[in-house]
C-alpha cells in the first residue's frame, strides 16, 4: 500500500523577481560609475540591458540576506496557536511589514482546519496580527461541528493564514497628468488606505497619499492630487528610501566586482575577454551592505511564531 506524502502549505517565494530599482533611478544616483562600458562595444541599448541585469540580481540578493522578499508579496504560512482567555490569538508570520490578512483556518490537526467566517475583527499590525473566533464553528476529529467556547481557551490550535506583506514596487501603466487624483499601476499588490507612495520621476520626484476609501485590491488607485505630470513606466513604491539607496550601492557593487573579475563581455551573446581593474572590491560593499539591512532590521524571522 502506497502512503500518500504529507506537503507543506507554505507558499513564500526567495525572491520576487523584480528589480527595487529602475535603470533611470540608478543612471540618476551619484555612483560614479561608467556606464557606457557594461557590455564592451555594445549599444545603448545593450548597455541599458546589462545595467537591468544587474539591478534584478542585486535586488534578488537583498532578498536573500533578509530572508524574505522585499516587495509586496501573497504567503501562505502554518502555526500553533493557543487560545488566550478573551477568545483571541495572535500571529507572528515571517515575513513583514504586514499589510493586510485575506485568508485564517484554525482546526485540531491540518486535515480539519475550518475558515474564519469573517476577518472584520483582525487586527493588524506591523509584524503580527490578532484574531477573534467569536462565533466560530470548527471540525471536529470526527467530522461534527464544534462551537470554539471558553473551554478551549489555553489549548493549542492549528492555523493556517495567508497575508499581504512588504512594499509595493510597481510602475505606472499609463500616463499620469499634473493634477490627476487616481493612477493606474501595473500592480497593486501590498497597496492600502492612507499608504504614501513615492514617485520617482527625477526632477519631479513627489510623493502622494493613497486615499482612505481606496478598495483593497482595486485599480485604479485613487491618490492626492499629482503636482507633476509623469510618464507611463515611472517608478511608484512605497519603499524605504533606505531600501532604495541599498538597492543602488547593492547594483553597483556587483558591476564592480564583475570589473575586478577580469571578465568583460564583448557582446551580450559574444564571448568574454580579459580585463583588470583596481579599486574598492564589490564583494567588500556588498558585505556593507548585508549589514546595514541587518543593523535597520530588514531581517525577517527565521520562522513564524505564535506560542506564548
Amino acid at each position: 500500500m502506497s502512503v500518500l506524502p504529507a506537503l507543506s502549505a507554505i507558499t513564500r517565494p526567495e525572491t520576487a523577481g523584480i528589480p527595487y530599482i529602475t535603470t533611470v533611478e540608478f543612471e540618476n544616483a551619484p555612483t560614479g560609475l561608467d556606464l557606457g562600458s557594461l557590455v564592451s562595444g555594445g549599444t545603448q541599448a545593450q548597455q541599458t540591458a546589462a545595467l537591468a541585469e544587474q539591478i534584478l540580481r542585486a535586488s534578488s540578493w537583498m532578498d536573500l540576506v533578509c530572508h524574505q522578499v522585499l516587495a509586496a508579496t501573497t504567503d501562505t504560512e502554518v502555526s500553533e496557536v493557543r487560545v488566550d482567555d478573551d477568545g483571541g490569538f495572535t500571529i507572528f508570520p515571517r515575513c513583514f511589514p504586514v499589510r493586510a490578512v485575506t485568508a485564517i483556518s484554525l482546526g485540531w490537526d491540518a486535515e480539519s482546519l475550518t475558515p474564519l467566517t469573517t476577518l472584520s475583527n483582525v487586527l493588524v499590525r506591523d509584524r503580527s496580527f490578532r484574531a477573534w473566533y467569536i462565533s466560530q464553528y470548527l471540525t471536529s476529529l470526527y467530522g461534527s461541528q464544534v462551537q470554539l467556547t471558553t473551554r478551549w481557551v489555553q489549548r493549542r490550535l492549528l492555523c493556517q493564514y495567508t497575508y499581504v506583506n512588504g512594499y509595493p514596487v510597481t510602475t505606472l501603466s499609463a500616463p499620469a497628468l499634473q493634477g490627476a487624483t487616481s493612477v493606474s499601476l501595473a500592480s497593486v499588490s501590498g497597496i492600502v488606505p492612507g499608504m504614501t507612495l513615492t514617485f520617482s520621476d527625477n526632477p519631479n520626484d513627489e510623493t502622494a497619499t493613497v486615499s482612505s476609501s481606496y478598495t483593497f485590491g482595486a485599480s485604479p488607485v485613487p491618490v492626492s492630487a499629482l503636482a507633476y505630470a509623469h510618464a507611463e513606466g515611472v517608478a511608484v513604491s512605497s519603499m524605504p528610501w533606505a531600501l532604495k539607496q541599498h538597492a543602488i550601492d547593492a547594483t553597483g557593487a556587483y558591476i564592480r566586482e564583475k570589473r575586478r573579475s577580469g571578465i568583460v563581455m564583448s557582446s551580450l551573446s559574444g564571448a568574454p575577454a580579459v580585463h583588470q581593474t583596481t579599486g574598492t572590491t564589490g564583494a567588500s560593499e556588498l558585505a556593507r551592505v548585508a549589514q546595514c539591512l541587518m543593523d535597520e532590521g530588514f531581517v525577517a524571522r527565521a520562522s513564524v511564531g505564535a506560542l506564548r
